[in-house]
């Protein structure tokens, strides 16, 4: 259908991109060194999904270089 209002939700705060990191990074590996506080800090004014595809992103260039090494050490 169509749309007849627009709504405007602004990018989170700080807690609220916290509060995302923590979320994603539940779900993948990341070194101890890294912390949701400190990405929070480096992406003020990124939405929700923003944050969601950095960190989607992350994890395939970790996995492309994951199994770069692999196919190198399998070469042995």
């Amino acid at each position: 259908g169509r749309f007849d209002r627009h709504i405007y939700i602004s990018p989170p705060d700080f807690e609220g991109r916290m509060d995302i990191f923590k979320i994603l990074m539940n779900r993948m590996p990341f070194s101890k060194e890294i912390t949701p506080e400190t990405y929070a800090h480096l992406t003020e004014g990124f939405s929700g999904a923003e944050i969601t595809s950095l960190c989607q992103n992350a994890a395939i260039k970790a996995l492309e270089r994951n199994i770069s090494n692999l196919e190198v050490i399998s070469a042995f």
